[in-house]
C-alpha cells in the first residue's frame, strides 16, 4: 500500500511562514511609499522589496523545476534578473547611485499624489564593478534602466506571489494567494 505524502514539515511551514510574511510587508510599504511624499521612504521601501524579492528568487531557483522559465515568460519576472544586478551593485554601492528621482507627475498616477518617481538609473549612469554578469547587466539594460521602480518591483512581487502560489507556499496557515498583492500594473504600463 502506497504513503500518504507527508506534506511539509512544520520547520518547511515556518521557514515559507517568514519569507511570505517578509513579502507581504515589503509589498504593502512599498505601495504606501508611493503616496508619501518623503523620498526616503521610497529608498526604504525599494530596499526592503528588493531584499524579499530576491531571497525568494534564490530560494525558488534551488527548488529547480519550472521557475526559470516562468520567469522568463512574466512580463515583469523577466526583469528579475536585472534586480540581481542591482543586488549585487549594493555590496560596492549606496541604493541613491542606483536610483534617480525624477520631479512631477508620474502615470499611473495614485492618490494622494506624490510629484517625484523613484527610477532605476540608465545603465551608463550606474557604477561599474568588477565581477559583473553579463547576463544580469544586460537584463537590466533591457528590462530595468530608466523605469519606475514601483512598477517593476511590484510586478515582480507579484510573480514571485504566484510562484509561491504554484509551489504551495503557505502564509502563516493562509495560502499564499492571501499575500497582499501590492501595485500590480499591466505591463503596457512601464
Amino acid at each position: 500500500m502506497k504513503q500518504a505524502d507527508p506534506g511539509p514539515s512544520p520547520a518547511t511551514l515556518t521557514a515559507n511562514a517568514y519569507v511570505l510574511e517578509g513579502l507581504a510587508i515589503a509589498a504593502t510599504r512599498l505601495s504606501e511609499s508611493r503616496t508619501n511624499p518623503d523620498v526616503c521612504a521610497g529608498f526604504i521601501a525599494t530596499s526592503e522589496a528588493l531584499l524579499w524579492v530576491m531571497v525568494l528568487d534564490d530560494r525558488f531557483q534551488r527548488k529547480g523545476g519550472p521557475y526559470k522559465r516562468n520567469r522568463s515568460a512574466h512580463p515583469y519576472g523577466r526583469g528579475i534578473p536585472g534586480m540581481r544586478h542591482i543586488w549585487n551593485l549594493l555590496k560596492h554601492a549606496d541604493l541613491d547611485d542606483l536610483l534617480d528621482i525624477t520631479q512631477g507627475a508620474a502615470f499611473p498616477i495614485q492618490f494622494p499624489a506624490t510629484w517625484f518617481e523613484l527610477r532605476w538609473k540608465p545603465f551608463d549612469a550606474l557604477p561599474t564593478s568588477l565581477g559583473v554578469r553579463r547576463a544580469q547587466a544586460s537584463n537590466y539594460a533591457e528590462h530595468l534602466a530608466g523605469k519606475p521602480v514601483r512598477l517593476s518591483l511590484s510586478g515582480a512581487i507579484d510573480f514571485i506571489r504566484r510562484e509561491a502560489v504554484r509551489l504551495g507556499y503557505q502564509r502563516r496557515g493562509l495560502p499564499a494567494s492571501q499575500l497582499p498583492p501590492g501595485i500590480v500594473p499591466r505591463a503596457s504600463q512601464t
